[in-house]
């Protein structure tokens, strides 16, 4: 490098030191000289501006310089990830029980003569029903003095045996009635007593026959509990008796407890003085028990057929359900012949409950086809005189011959 250079490159380095330094390079500082108006320079916490004092421009005292405040760099608040909202299960919707369908109960077909009762069987025991315990419904009692004579160690099976015969009353509106019964209750351990009762009360045989006995035939212990009952009437005053035994066992059995046997024996008085002038053998024995024994259901259950119907069954079951007799026999037993005379219905042909059982039922058929007052009325025309088929064809139109036959088939159309 020559010498010249080296020259003019001192002079350049110096000028460019020369303008890198401010023009106050020096700190400001009050009342000191300054070059611009207005300009402002900071130095040792505070703000001086150049101002104009007289003919000079002098820094001013400054103004004190705030620092700021840091400015707090705020946490950020995390964005909390959302809880995703469980999918709800979605619940059942229960399906409805269906309401069952409940059909209004239709009472089977009724049999309106002998022609269609065979074929509308399974509506006689209805039917029966229903038109007996409509004529309750619309009748009044007609029962007359009850004088009940009591056993000195007698406890009655039925403690209201007068509600029974109310209603055989009712169902007898129309025919005649007795106008005073006495009626006996006696115990196993009044045997003695209750025959002395019968014996006075049939002196003289005023009742028609020998009853010496009578009262051990109903209880006759030890061989069978008391549990029977029977009816009598005097002959001379007309007046009935109704002979009742009570006993424990009868204490546990609805046919003692109910007012059933009081029915059937209170029924017996009225078939008895229906028949006054006649004989009692002017019907057959089958229609006199059978037709009480029909009667007695008829009149405790005339408001509840159900219970009719339970007793029936249980009356009924030889013939209905367990023997399941043949037609051609229950006719027999009815006996289309008929004139008079009980032997072969009192234990030599036929089981003795067979009067009962196989009687009622054929009281049942005609009742459900001419109603009771028609079967009343074969006891009041054949104690008229008339015999037992002509009384029978009169009130029915049909020979008693027809009538057996027809009878006995509607039965077999009821068994099960």
């Amino acid at each position: 490098m020559t010498k010249l250079m080296k020259v003019r490159l001192v002079v350049i380095v110096a000028l460019l030191v020369s303008l890198a330094t401010p023009l106050n390079a020096a700190a400001p500082k009050a009342g000191t000289k300054c070059t611009k108006a207005g300009s402002t320079a900071t130095a040792s916490g505070k703000k001086f501006t150049c101002i104009k004092s007289g003919t000079k421009l002098v820094w001013n005292k400054g103004v004190a310089i705030k620092k700021p405040l840091p400015v707090a760099t705020p946490t950020p608040t995390p964005t909390p990830e959302p809880t995703p909202t469980p999918t709800p299960t979605p619940t059942p919707t229960p399906t409805p029980t269906p309401t069952p369908t409940v059909k209004p109960w239709t009472p089977p077909t009724a049999p309106t003569d002998w022609k269609d009762v065979v074929q509308n069987a399974d509506g006689i025991a209805y039917w029966a029903w229903k038109k007996s315990a409509e004529k309750i419904e619309l009748s009044s009692s007609k029962l007359g003095v009850v004088e009940i004579l009591m056993g000195p160690n007698v406890v009655i099976n039925n403690p209201v045996p007068l509600v029974a015969l109310n209603l055989v009353s009712r169902l007898s509106a129309q025919y005649e009635e007795p106008k005073k019964i006495v009626m006996v209750y006696a115990g196993e351990k009044d045997i003695e007593w209750g025959q002395k009762q019968v014996d006075e009360f049939c002196v003289g045989r005023s009742c028609g026959y020998d009853v010496s006995g009578e009262a051990k035939k109903a209880c006759n212990i030890p061989v069978t509990p008391c549990w029977g009952g029977f009816a009598l009437r005097n002959n001379r005053t007309n007046i009935p008796l109704i002979y009742m035994t009570a006993s424990e066992w009868g204490k546990t059995d609805p046919g003692h407890t109910s007012g059933t046997l009081e029915a059937h024996e209170y029924f017996h008085t009225v078939q008895d003085l229906l028949l006054a002038k006649s004989s009692l053998d002017a019907v057959p024995r089958w229609f006199t028990e059978g037709s009480a024994s029909w009667v007695q259901r008829a009149t405790v259950f005339y408001s509840d057929f159900e219970k009719y119907k339970d007793q029936r069954n249980s009356d009924n079951n030889d013939s209905l359900f367990r023997n399941k007799r043949t037609a051609a026999w229950l006719e027999k037993f009815l006996d289309p012949e008929y004139t008079t005379g009980w032997d072969k219905w009192n234990g030599n042909e036929y089981d003795s409950w067979a009067i009962y059982d196989v009687g009622s039922l054929a009281t049942e058929v005609m009742v459900a086809i001419g109603g009771p007052d028609k079967f009343m009325d074969l006891f009041k025309v054949t104690g008229s005189g008339k015999s037992f088929a002509q009384a029978f064809e009169s009130i029915y139109g049909i020979s008693w011959r027809e009538g057996a036959k027809i009878i006995a088939n509607a039965i077999v159309a009821q068994q099960k």
